[in-house]
């Protein structure tokens, strides 16, 4: 059974949307983690240096992330 055209452009929209999510939560996760101190970073087991090199990455960038 093959989807009709505007099945496809709705799926292709829901995908879209969720990645656009997904970059959202992406960028804000990273923000909150550079607001940590030097002793929260610790305490889950993070440098300044590790945080502030995730915090740089683009907001596309989410090679080696889990979803």
């Amino acid at each position: 059974m093959t989807l009709r055209p505007i099945n496809k452009l709705r799926m292709a929209l829901i995908d879209f949307a969720e990645r656009v999510y997904h970059w959202h939560m992406l960028a804000r996760e990273r923000y909150e983690l550079m607001r940590l101190s030097d002793e929260m970073l610790k305490d889950i087991g993070v440098s300044r240096a590790d945080a502030e090199g995730e915090a740089s990455r683009p907001f596309w960038d989410d090679k080696g992330i889990k979803r």
